[in-house]
């Protein structure tokens, strides 16, 4: 099995170009790529009701846009939630809001790496 390794290296947190609204905030993960000998840049966004406590299961994340197909989406969304909780969450490293429902502080950018291993598509026979 080929694998990729995704390194997030910056989220923004809340971010008004993103179309964040009075009832979701919405977030971006910023990604590198590297399989074999190719490297590209990649993207996720993160959508979350205002309001509720932060948790794996109340960070919807999108589909991902990437320059390198990838396989294994479930993990790579699991690993997107935890790495934006690290940074936010309850016990974030970079900024804690527990016990605060009502706090919104939009376009804060988060410049921490974490890099994971993720399963590639099996390669498709050609024509």
């Amino acid at each position: 099995m080929r694998e990729a390794t995704v390194t997030f290296y910056k989220l923004i947190q809340d971010s008004q170009d993103l179309g964040g609204d009075d009832e979701h905030m919405v977030s971006r993960i910023y990604f590198r790529v590297r399989a074999d000998s190719e490297t590209g840049e990649g993207t996720l966004d993160l959508k979350q009701m205002l309001g509720s406590k932060l948790t794996e299961d109340s960070v919807e994340v999108s589909a991902v846009k990437s320059a390198i197909e990838l396989g294994d989406y479930q993990k790579l969304r699991s690993e997107a939630a935890q790495y934006y909780l690290s940074l936010v969450g309850e016990n974030g490293s970079a900024m804690r809001l527990g016990g605060s429902g009502n706090v919104r502080m939009r376009n804060n950018t988060f410049m921490v790496e974490k890099s994971i291993t993720v399963a590639l598509p099996e390669s498709r026979g050609g024509w």
